[in-house]
Formats: C-alpha cells, sequence, structure tokens
C-alpha cells in the first residue's frame, strides 16, 4: 500500500489523461490529501469549466481552498466560488455555496488566514446582495 504522498506524486503523470476514472480518481486524491502543488491543475480545471459544470466540482474546490496553506491560493478559491454563487444564484444555489464558503472559513481560521476570513465574510455578504 502506498501512502498519500506516493499517490500524489503518481498521479501528476496521469493529469492529461481524460478518461473519466483516472479524471475522478486525480481530483479526489488532489483535493482530499494535496496543497500548494496541486492548487494550479484543479484551479485551473474549475475555471475551464463552463459555469453549469463548475458546480460538479466546486465542492472538491472548497476542500482544496480550505486545505493550502497559499492565503493566495485560498482567496483565488474564494472569489471563484463566490463568482459561482452570484452566477448560479437565479437557480437556487446560493445556499450550498455559503455552506461551502463558510466551511472554507472555519479551515482558513486555523491556518490563522484572517485575509481570507475576511475575504469568505466578503463573498457570502456578495452573493446574498446580488440580484
Amino acid at each position: 500500500m502506498i501512502n498519500s504522498q506516493e499517490a500524489l506524486m503518481l498521479a501528476k503523470r496521469f493529469e492529461s489523461d481524460n478518461k473519466l476514472a483516472v479524471y475522478d480518481a486525480i481530483l479526489n486524491l488532489y483535493t482530499n490529501y494535496g496543497g500548494n502543488e496541486q492548487w494550479p491543475y484543479i484551479y485551473n480545471l474549475f475555471q475551464s469549466l463552463a459555469p453549469p459544470k463548475r458546480n460538479n466540482i466546486v465542492q472538491q474546490l472548497a476542500t482544496l481552498t480550505g486545505r493550502v496553506e497559499n492565503p493566495q491560493f485560498a482567496i483565488q478559491g474564494i472569489v471563484a466560488i463566490k463568482e459561482l454563487g452570484i452566477l448560479g444564484k437565479q437557480y437556487g444555489i446560493a445556499p450550498q455555496i455559503i455552506e461551502l464558503l463558510k466551511e472554507i472559513k472555519k479551515k482558513r481560521m486555523l491556518f490563522n488566514d484572517n485575509v481570507s476570513v475576511k475575504n469568505v465574510d466578503e463573498a457570502i455578504s456578495e452573493i446574498n446582495n446580488a440580484r
């Protein structure tokens, strides 16, 4: 059996593979065990999707946003999730997005990342005030 660090290194070789099973495995591995090194792959994947499809992986992006050590990456994730919440508000996804942001806030507090915590509060306010 391999540990999560070995699995992350192995998964890197398969990032360009578009087979669904490999894609899902990498997505879950990177978001649950990854960090700063895996951020660009997950963030760029999220941004490459059309907004309706972003909803399919927003939970995973939120998980990694809470995990990354780099506060700039966390802010990128918060902004991307907020934008999805605003775009999807008319379709009723705002409550789900706000809950994800609240979870991110809890995790960022563990890093003493006050800037990201403030960004989450502002993001929630912007979603709530969006029309």
